[in-house]
Formats: structure tokens, C-alpha cells, sequence
């Protein structure tokens, strides 16, 4: 049954102090707040105390003004009330609730402290969102009766159970179900409706102390994560049955006594609820620590894994642009690499950090790091790239200087055909490199003119490669056979003629000797454009 906001407010303002301050413990408890209301004669400025302990502990301590609307909160009282975080241990949050309002000054000085207002207005929603008229209205009627609801022994549920910490499952609200001007001619009304809310409460009481079993096994056999998860299960199954009891509660103040002997009483069911609840608490916030740290562990595990693939990645593409002679970018890939390696550096020495100071319940809760995860190798991959830079300019500046027209990777990445070197190492330092020639997939054939096969030999049938290579100084063969290099070359003081041919289904280029040895190497068809060049080179050479 709802009010309005004026109309609740000026009630309000009616009601004892005590109970008042009783009144706002019971709007913390509905939000699963323990809370505990002090005695005036020690109170130091505090009217309740409210903690909570999960996920992780909170305590704020709050000042109550049962003021009317033109009578405000000033500065000053701002200014005290700040202070009360002082006198307590671990005071999160001051907070000062009042009927009426805050002064402009008050407001100004509040943000400046840290201490958070609610006023007259902002109290009534609160009662609103938390569906609470019927909690205010048993307030606002005690006090209109005559009757207290706590320190008069009144039967009202809350008096069953104090309001202290570590019990947020007692103290109980009547909600929307049970009118409270029923008379007892309803009780065929309401009676039925009582034994269904008891059977219903009974049962979940009942799979919440399965549930709380479940979580307790999880946590024994250090399942730490499903503990955590199915602890979180039953403190929001806990609060929607505290509200259940609540509304058993407040039936049961609408029917009379010798019609209800066989029911229980709501203190009943809220000690049962206490005991899972302090089963709960008794290793829900270890498990909940355990996990936090664990789940901490392996999120750092997964950022390191994550630079660690992307570093990979920019070797891998920088390697491929290396092959395709684009050797600027390449090494700006390597350059991402070695940034990305720092960043896991970074990343790891947090996770190592955190490893040496956890216990070893936190350290057996996460997968930690992947074998395949070497830094240290990942530096010496980076490191070679870097150091091979030069020599990489150097072989580019070779492909582009030399008289044919032939890819740079070629000096240097043979797809692993050749065994004991690069191509470019065959090379040797006083020599110019001026035409590649790149073999058919089956390599050449060379062939001298008595019919023989010359060497090296390469079998079609084998894996290998093979290069025809001329320089300013000879004609080198190379080629990778079995599981090594075989090579072939003649200078050019040995050479009398050399002839091309350039039909469109074949390209081939022979060599004759000064002792009239013939040497064709044939199925260039794709290397057409670049033999007459190579062929007027290798004549000019030898004339």
C-alpha cells in the first residue's frame, strides 16, 4: 500500500527516534546489509552501522535526522559527521539520511568530504524501489498504537531476532499480500494462502541447504570456482526467501492465534535461513578470494599468450615480406614484435610477482602458463631478424644491381631445398652476380656431347632445387641432392661459344667448351625474356 511522498515523510517524522533509526536499518537489511543500530548513550554520532562482507567487506556508518522539510542539514553538521570515519575502524562511508533536506553548503562541503546525503525525497524513492511502504507503514502505525517494535517486546517479527552483523537473514517486512486492516472473519482467506507461502518456504529452505551442501563440497574438494559460483547461487536465492518469510510473517499478524497453532512461526524458518547463511559465510569469502586471485592469475596468463601469438604473427609476416624483398616493412613487423616482447615482459614479471606472493591453494586454482610460451626464444628469433638486416640490404642491393632480373629471396630462401648453404653463399666475395636462372620443378639436365649426364646430377624423382647462375666471372650450377649441395661451374677462359634458344614451348642455353664439350640446359620456358641478355653477357665475357 503505497503513500505519498509528503504524506509518508511527515509521518515519519512522528515516529521515536530509536525507532526511527530501527526503521532505516531494516531499508539497509532488505538490501542484504547486516546492520546493527547503537545505543544513544555511546553512539558518538553514529545511529546504525551497516557491513556487508561479500563480494569483498564494506562499512558505512549513518547519521539519522528526523527532520520536517523547512528544517535543513547545514555545513557544520556536514563537517562533524565527516569525521566519524575517523572514530571507527574501516569506515567506508559516511552517510546522512534525513526527512527534510541539505542546505547548499552542506551539499558543496559533502562532495568535498566524501559523505553521501539522502534527503526527505530521496528517502521515499528509496522506500519505493524496495517496494517497503508496508515496512514504514508498521512503523508509522506502532507509534500512532502506542507500540514499539523492538524495545518493547512487541511481536512483531524484527523483535525475534536482534538487528546485528552476521545475520542478514533475520528481521523480516511485510509485503504486498496481506492487507493490514484485515479482519478475522478473513481468515478463510487468508489461511490457505499461509499454508501454501509455508510449503513453499519449507521446500526452499530445503534445496538452499542442498545447494549450500554443494557449495560447501566444492569448496572442500578446492573447486574453488563452482564454489564461488554456487555460493553466489544461494545468497540471491537467500534473498528472495527472506522476503518470502517476511510476507509468511506478516500473514500470520492478521490471523488469530488459536487458528495458526499449527503453523510455524516465522522465527522458525529465519533460523533455519541464519544457519545456511552462516554456513555461507563461514568459507565464501576464502573461495571468493581464492577465485578472485586465480581468475586474476589467468587473465595475465591470457594477456601474455595473446602477445606471444601476435608476435608470431609479426614474425611470420615480416619473414614473408623479407622473402619478397621488402625488407623496410619486414622490419617494421619485426620492430611490432619487439614491442609486443616487451609488453609480455612487462605482463610477466607482474604475473611472477604476484605467483611468489600467493599461497598455494590460489597457485593450484589456475592453468598457469602454457609450456610453449619461451620469451627467452622468442628474443633470440626477434634478435636474428635484426642482425640480419644489413646483410639483407646487402643481398637486395645485389638483385637490383646485377644485369639480369631475378627476386632477392632467391639468394636467400630456397624453400629449404638446398641442404649446406644459401644460394648467395656460393657466391664468392670477388665475383659479381649478374643472372639466376630458376630450374623447372624437376631441375636441369645437363648433358655433355659424348651423351653423358655431367654433374652434379639431379633426379627428377628427389626433392631438391637447382640454379643456373652467371656471374662476371663463370657459369655456376647448384643444386640440392638427397641431403646435400652438389655443384657444377666453368670460367669463362674455358668457354668457346654459348647459344640460346627461345622457342615458345622451350627456352634453353648451351654451353660449348674449348675442348668442344656441349652443356644444355633446358626447359627455361619461362626464363625466355632474360637468355639472349644473359647469352650476348656470357659472349662478351668470353671474347
Amino acid at each position: 500500500m503505497a503513500f505519498a511522498q509528503d504524506e509518508l515523510l511527515e509521518q515519519l517524522q512522528q515516529v521515536d527516534a530509536y525507532e526511527f533509526e530501527q526503521f532505516v536499518a531494516k531499508l539497509w537489511e532488505v538490501q542484504n546489509w547486516d546492520t546493527y543500530v547503537t545505543k544513544e548513550a555511546d553512539d558518538g554520532g553514529v545511529d546504525v552501522v551497516v557491513e556487508k562482507s561479500t563480494p569483498f567487506p564494506r562499512k558505512q556508518v549513518i547519521q539519522v535526522k528526523r527532520y520536517e522539510p523547512s528544517n535543513s542539514v547545514g555545513r557544520p553538521e556536514i563537517q562533524q559527521y565527516a569525521s566519524l570515519r575517523q572514530e571507527q575502524t574501516d569506515v567506508d562511508m559516511v552517510v546522512v539520511l534525513t526527512t527534510g533536506r541539505f542546505t547548499d553548503g552542506a551539499e558543496d562541503v559533502a562532495r568535498k568530504l566524501n559523505v553521501k546525503l539522502i534527503d526527505g525525497p530521496q528517502l521515499y524513492n528509496l522506500i519505493e524501489a524496495l517496494d517497503a511502504f508496508q515496512l514504514a507503514q508498521s512503523y508509522v502505525d506502532s507509534e500512532v498504537n502506542g507500540v514499539g517494535t523492538s524495545s518493547t517486546g512487541s511481536e512483531d517479527v524484527s523483535t525475534d531476532t536482534p538487528v546485528r552483523e552476521g545475520n542478514p537473514a533475520e528481521g523480516a517486512q511485510s509485503i504486498t499480500g496481506f492487507e493490514h486492516k484485515s479482519e478475522l472473519n478473513d481468515v478463510p482467506t487468508h489461511l490457505p494462502v499461509l499454508i501454501k507461502l509455508r510449503e513453499t518456504i519449507t521446500k526452499e529452505i530445503r534445496e538452499l541447504q542442498s545447494e549450500a551442501d554443494r557449495a560447501e563440497n566444492a569448496f572442500h574438494g578446492e573447486r574453488y570456482f563452482d564454489a564461488v559460483e554456487q555460493y553466489e547461487e544461494v545468497n540471491r536465492r537467500r534473498i528472495r526467501l527472506r522476503q518470502e518469510i517476511a510476507r509468511y510473517d506478516g500473514g500470520l499478524t492478521h490471523i488469530d492465534s488459536n487458528s495458526v497453532e499449527h503453523l510455524p512461526s516465522a522465527r522458525t524458518f529465519a533460523t533455519d535461513l541464519a544457519q545456511i547463511t552462516e554456513k555461507v559465510n563461514e568459507h565464501f569469502q576464502e573461495a571468493y578470494r581464492i577465485a578472485e586471485r586465480a581468475k586474476g592469475l589467468e587473465l595475465l596468463v591470457a594477456e601474455i599468450s595473446d602477445r606471444v601469438e601476435s608476435i608470431k604473427d609479426c614474425i611470420e609476416r615480416g619473414d614473408r615480406m623479407r622473402q619478397n624483398a621488402e625488407v623496410e616493412r619486414a622490419h617494421s613487423k619485426y620492430e611490432q614484435a619487439e614491442s609486443d616482447l616487451g609488453q609480455a615482459h612487462e605482463t610477466m614479471e607482474i604475473y611472477q610477482g604476484l605467483v611468489s606472493t600467493y599461497d598455494d591453494a590460489v597457485i593450484d586454482c589456475h592453468s598457469g602458463i602454457p609450456q610453449e610460451v619461451s620469451l627467452s626464444d622468442l628474443e633470440t628469433e626477434i634478435a636474428s631478424r635484426f642482425d640480419s638486416k644489413e646483410e639483407l640490404v646487402e643481398r637486395q642491393h645485389i638483385a637490383k644491381n646485377a644485369a639480369g632480373s631475378f627476386s632477392e629471396s632467391l639468394l636467400t630462401d630456397n624453400s629449404g631445398e638446398l641442404f649446406d648453404k644459401d644460394l648467395i653463399e656460393y657466391i664468392r666475395e670477388d665475383e659479381k652476380l649478374e643472372f639466376v636462372f630458376v630450374p623447372p620443378r624437376m631441375g636441369f639436365k645437363v648433358a655433355s656431347s659424348e651423351g653423358t649426364e655431367g654433374t652434379p646430377q639431379h633426379d627428377p624423382l628427389q626433392t631438391g632445387s637447382s640454379f643456373l647462375v652467371v656471374t662476371n666471372q663463370r657459369i655456376l650450377y647448384v643444386a640440392g641432392v638427397d641431403d646435400h649441395d652438389e655443384t657444377w661451374s666453368i670460367p669463362y677462359n674455358e668457354l668457346s661459344s654459348v647459344t640460346v634458344s627461345t622457342e615458345a614451348t622451350s627456352g634453353s642455353i648451351q654451353f660449348i667448351s674449348s675442348d668442344g664439350t656441349e652443356y644444355k640446359f633446358e626447359g627455361l620456358r619461362s626464363e625466355i625474356s632474360g637468355l639472349k641478355r644473359a647469352s650476348d653477357y656470357i659472349n662478351n665475357q668470353v671474347k
